[in-house]
């Protein structure tokens, strides 16, 4: 199988990214925070010219990508019917797109706002948004469940009282909880 170019928005670090490239893909990776942004280059480096970190989207040619992928990202963006219909515009004809969201908007609680969520989505208001934004043949699965449900709920618990983010915009809240991931990806990982 031949690797094919995908860019992956809201990419954090790159720790997903780097998922990828290791396993043959090629492709453009980006996030809002520009520190973010700064790290996954660092961390994308020994890819070379087979990945580019952009600064927007305005840098890619349209229709230029087989895959598109944001895991954990739209549940961040208040117009994300807008975004849905520019990322859209990047995947050539037959192209296909990978999200993940959190599922359920009644269970949005302390732990959705302290990461940066504006929403959670249910299936029926997804599929409509993805058909909207010119998504074709839309399967959603839902996973996840039962464990999900249960840190979702020890998380909610632990950060009940947590006013650290307060202060911060759900971007902000975003960025800063991309950066810490590495930290805790490195750290359950490496032991380091």
């Amino acid at each position: 199988m031949a690797a094919r170019p995908l860019p992956g928005n809201g990419a954090g670090t790159g720790y997903m990214t780097r998922f990828l490239l290791e396993r043959g893909h090629t492709g453009a990776a980006s996030d809002l925070g520009e520190d973010s942004r700064a790290m996954m280059r660092r961390n994308l480096a020994f890819a070379g010219d087979r990945v580019r970190v952009f600064d927007s989207v305005a840098e890619l040619l349209p229709a230029s990508f087989d895959y598109l992928a944001a895991f954990e990202v739209l549940e961040h963006i208040e117009p994300d019917l807008a975004v849905l219909t520019e990322w859209a515009a990047y995947l050539r004809p037959g192209g296909r797109a990978v999200f993940s969201v959190p599922a359920h908007q009644r269970k949005f609680g302390r732990s959705d706002e302290l990461v940066g969520h504006v929403r959670r989505y249910e299936k029926k208001e997804l599929h409509e948004l993805l058909e909207r934004a010119g998504f074709g043949e839309i399967w959603i699965i839902s996973y996840g469940f039962p464990l999900t449900e249960l840190t979702r709920r020890v998380s909610n618990r632990i950060v009940a009282k947590d006013k650290s983010y307060d202060s911060m915009s759900a971007k902000e809240r975003s960025i800063r909880n991309a950066q810490a991931k590495l930290g805790h990806c490195t750290h359950a990982v490496l032991g380091r």
